[in-house]
């Protein structure tokens, strides 16, 4: 990442995002990275110990440290239970994002995330410099009907994008998502997120 620094610290009505750490291993095993249903569709192979988990919360905690990319886990506020992650990378004017959902067995359904989201991308597309919103979901995943509600417009389906180890897969596609902004006179950024769901709608 270059230019931004994202906070630490997310709240909104229902969720507390904050940075992993060593004492959430053991959850982050079992909501997220040890579970078969969430990692299915993801480019990394699923954890098999908390060992490993643990491992990957240190690796997550030099992003910030380095500045590279940042990460976060989302809590829910009424049990604090730990229901998935949102991932920022990237370089300026372009910024990536990715999140994770657990599907775990027990884990509470709930689409507080969504509210969050959104909070946060429309902050991100107004910080200075940004001006593309990429995101990138499995053309087998469960994700992709949500982004045109978060404002995303689809570019189409990127080839062999990433592996899908456990499917099994050495390649697979992905679906690309956007949003995007265009700079106006003398740099001043102009808005276009309005007028791509304008567009969406005429279509």
């Amino acid at each position: 990442m270059n230019a931004i620094r994202p906070p630490e610290l997310i709240e909104t009505e229902r969720l507390h995002l904050r940075p992993l750490t060593a004492a959430d291993a053991h959850e982050a095993f079992d909501a997220l990275f040890g579970d078969p249903a969430t990692t299915l569709d993801l480019p990394w192979p699923m954890h098999r110990s908390v060992d490993e988990t643990r491992a990957c919360i240190g690796r997550l905690a030099e992003g910030w440290r380095s500045g590279a990319f940042f990460s976060w886990g989302l809590f829910e506020k009424r049990d604090g239970r730990l229901i998935g992650t949102l991932e920022m990378h990237g370089r300026l004017p372009r910024v990536e994002i990715g999140l994770v959902t657990s599907f775990a067995p027990g884990r509470v359904r709930t689409r507080a995330w969504s509210e969050m989201l959104r909070r946060f991308i429309d902050w991100l597309i107004a910080q200075p410099g940004v001006y593309r919103i990429e995101a990138f979901c499995s053309v087998t995943g469960r994700a992709a009907p949500f982004m045109p509600k978060l404002g995303f417009v689809s570019e189409g389906v990127v080839r062999n994008y990433e592996a899908r180890p456990n499917r099994g897969m050495s390649a697979g596609d992905s679906y690309l998502f956007a949003i995007t902004r265009a700079p106006g006179p003398l740099g001043e950024a102009v808005a276009t997120r309005d007028a791509q769901a304008s567009a969406r709608q005429a279509a």
